[in-house]
């Protein structure tokens, strides 16, 4: 919960603000897509990812599903371009990463891998 409640919080503050003088409506270029998404490392039950980002975020959402049986795992949310999941069951995943910037939020891009197989 503290998760999205700064999330909530930085995106307000951060990302929307108009200034005085400016637009109504302020326009923002739209996010460019993460490039280079791969795994850094892996256990039993962990997976490390890592990717390349030319814009300026504010956030990086990323989250999986497990292929078993479609479970969505919720967001997590990064200021750094790695993450590591932990907890995970084994069997084949799909992990996903996605940024949040002043334009919105890019496309998604994701990798798919066996844990603890």
């Amino acid at each position: 919960m503290l998760k999205v409640l700064l999330f909530i919080s930085l995106f307000q503050f951060s990302g929307l603000q108009i200034q005085p003088g400016d637009a109504d409506q302020q326009q923002f270029d739209p996010c460019p897509a993460i490039t280079e998404l791969e795994k850094t490392g892996e256990t039993s039950n962990s997976y490390a990812m890592a990717w390349d980002y030319s814009g300026d975020p504010i956030l990086y959402k990323v989250w999986y599903v497990r292929q078993s049986d479609n479970y969505f795992s919720g967001y997590f949310y990064t200021t750094n371009t790695n993450y590591n999941f932990t907890g995970l069951s084994s069997g084949g995943h799909t992990f996903y990463c996605t940024v949040i910037c002043r334009g919105g939020e890019s496309g998604y891009i994701g990798i798919e891998d066996l844990i603890g197989a």
